[in-house]
């Protein structure tokens, strides 16, 4: 088994040392020892120099004609492979030969090839291998390293799991090798996905452990898109936030099936226990089920059954993306780079206002991801200083020449705040986001925007924390607003509705059904969510209701009114009974925005900072 069938290839030396060791130790302890025998009947050791090898997965050999080249590189190219072939399965005296043969035909070829070829060309990589050496190659292929020309039956791996950033220096590289299926933010496992399925059979099988953000990540649209077209997903298990690997990482484990255009059935599992990690084939039987590939989108795959799933495509159907409802207007808070120099407290605000009075020109509230709960907000007391680039807006000192002469005028049209800012100065010209000036933020193209009636909600939090501000608050980059006066809309987003739909869709931290778990309203899922596009008059009663929320502070009674929003709500979705009762049943599984109410004697009661 391990001569014909099994190979190995990773970028770490030491990771492939190991994984030599492992197979010579379980073939030296499962080998039967009979006396009679020659050697005692234990075979010969296979020679794993090309079998278990070090190299960048990723990276394939520059592909040339090289039967376009001289006679005599075309011949040594050929011994190469040949010499390859029969060191695998040589030994002793005739194995230091084979290797030192083989050392000898590529300073042949290097000594001819780079008189006239590049560097980077197919015959000058094979020249300058190393296959012998303990340190990895700059690229990878199946037939030089292996001998293996058709594929493989089964590819199994473990990905890297290096976030895009870190990557910036091989994103060319990356992009020259995967072309269309390249992405400027994804990381770094989703290209051994494509990879793999390149160096996998037709009919063939793939299996994975990769971050479950996989499944919903916007960076995953391409490798989605590429494992359900040119493969089928077969088998998808979700261990959440289940700590299976040290490195904090939310695993699932994928496995498809090489076989371009088929649809068929899935089987699905959620690890919801660690208790459960060692015997998954139990979880899987028990508590797994089966859904059509078909539901698996490139937009995101919902691991859900039929039920659930035909509920989604029922709301996709009858509204229209929130995206397209607000015009595009959806923003995050700003990003001041330093906040410790921009957000004051009251008294900060009453001192700079008493020493200059025109400095209460550019103090505005200031609202927290921690401040915000439904319905309204609970604010602080804070406050931001407003300074806005020239870029956007033009101040007294917008068109000076010098930094210098525009700090000088600054100091003279606002000293209070000036001197505020004196301290933090060397940060504040450090820092990436400013201005035009370094006492100003930096550009923002929608900043009229904070001024207006708005819709403010947090990004991370365990449902929609979502107020209505005519404050003209500025918010922190931990929240978005939709400039709007819609209430309509604000009741949209408080609903169980949405609140259910957001489990489904969104991209989660933990387990959504679970007190514990969180999720993540940012722009790119948000925008998604089907509004029922209401005529003003199916309107009406919605914003009726959302006005006599907003107008008290009575949890009770803003929940029962929040219970009749819901209702009115279903009806506008045309959802039917058992629909409902699918999404009531949810809804008992984690704490609902309700539950703060204590309305709701069928759910547990929240405890803790809700979503921090």
């Amino acid at each position: 088994i391990l001569r014909e069938c099994i190979y190995g290839v990773d970028i770490q030396p030491i990771a492939v040392e190991i994984s030599r060791l492992r197979c010579f130790l379980s073939l030296m302890v499962e080998e039967n020892i009979t006396d009679s025998e020659e050697n005692r009947g234990i075979l010969p050791l296979p020679n794993l120099a090309f079998k278990f090898v070090c190299a960048n997965t990723l990276l394939g050999i520059s592909k040339l004609d090289w039967q376009l080249y001289e006679p005599q590189v075309r011949n040594e190219v050929t011994l190469l492979g040949q010499l390859r072939g029969e060191y695998l399965n040589s030994q002793g005296e005739a194995k230091m030969a084979l290797q030192k043969q083989f050392k000898e035909v590529q300073k042949s070829l290097l000594d001819k090839v780079l008189q006239w070829a590049g560097k980077d060309s197919e015959v000058s990589q094979l020249a300058t291998w190393k296959p012998f050496a303990d340190e990895s190659c700059a690229w990878f292929d199946p037939f030089w390293m292996f001998g293996v020309t058709e594929g493989f039956e089964v590819v199994l791996g473990n990905p890297p799991y290096v976030r895009q950033e870190a990557i910036k220096t091989i994103k060319p590289q990356l992009k020259a090798e995967f072309q269309k299926f390249f992405s400027g933010t994804a990381d770094l496992y989703t290209y051994f996905f494509h990879k793999g399925l390149q160096l996998t059979k037709e009919n063939g099988h793939l299996c994975y452990i990769v971050p479950n953000k996989l499944m919903r990540a916007g960076y995953g649209k391409n490798t989605r898109e590429y494992l359900t077209t040119v493969a089928i997903p077969r088998v998808i298990i979700d261990f959440g936030e289940l700590p299976v690997f040290e490195a904090g990482i939310d695993p699932c484990i994928l496995l498809v099936n090489k076989s371009p255009g088929s649809k068929s059935e899935v089987q699905v599992a959620t690890i919801k226990e660690v208790s459960e990690i060692q015997s998954i084939d139990d979880v899987v039987k028990s508590r797994g089920f089966i859904m059509s590939s078909s539901y698996l989108s490139k937009t995101g795959w919902v691991l859900q059954n039929s039920a659930v799933l035909e509920v989604l495509e029922k709301l996709r159907r009858l509204g229209v993306p929130l995206k397209e409802y607000v015009k595009g207007q959806l923003y995050t808070g700003l990003k001041t780079g330093l906040n410790e120099a921009f957000v004051i407290n009251t008294t900060t605000r009453d001192q700079l206002i008493a020493e200059d009075p025109n400095s209460a020109e550019l103090i505005k509230p200031w609202l927290r991801g921690q401040d915000i709960r439904e319905w309204q907000a609970q604010w602080a007391g804070l406050y931001f200083l407003d300074l806005p680039s020239s870029a956007y807006r033009t101040w007294t000192w917008s068109s000076a020449k010098t930094d210098g002469a525009a700090l000088k005028i600054f100091a003279k049209t606002y000293p209070a705040i000036y001197n505020h800012l004196r301290p933090w100065e060397n940060q504040l010209q450090k820092r990436e986001d400013q201005g035009q000036f370094f006492w100003e933020q930096r550009p923002c193209a929608y900043h009229a925007k904070f001024a207006k009636p708005k819709i403010i909600y947090a990004e991370i939090a365990k449902y929609m924390r979502a107020c209505y501000d005519t404050t003209g608050a500025f918010c922190a980059n931990t929240l978005y607003i939709l400039p709007t006066e819609d209430l309509y809309l604000l009741a949209i987003l408080t609903s169980r509705v949405f609140d259910w739909y957001a489990r489904h869709q969104f991209q989660t931290l933990g387990d959504p059904w679970t007190p514990t778990g969180r999720l993540r309203f940012i722009a790119q899922y948000v925008e998604k969510f089907p509004v029922f596009a209401a005529t003003d008059v199916q309107k009406a009663p919605a914003v009726k209701l959302m006005q006599a929320i907003l107008a008290v502070n009575m949890p009770i009674q803003q929940g029962l009114w929040q219970k009749e929003l819901d209702e009115y709500l279903y009806q506008l979705y045309q959802l039917s009974p058992v629909e409902i009762q699918l999404l009531q049943n949810a809804e008992k599984l984690h704490n609902p925005i309700q539950a703060s109410c204590g309305i709701w004697a069928d759910l547990p009661a929240m405890t803790g900072e809700d979503g921090w």
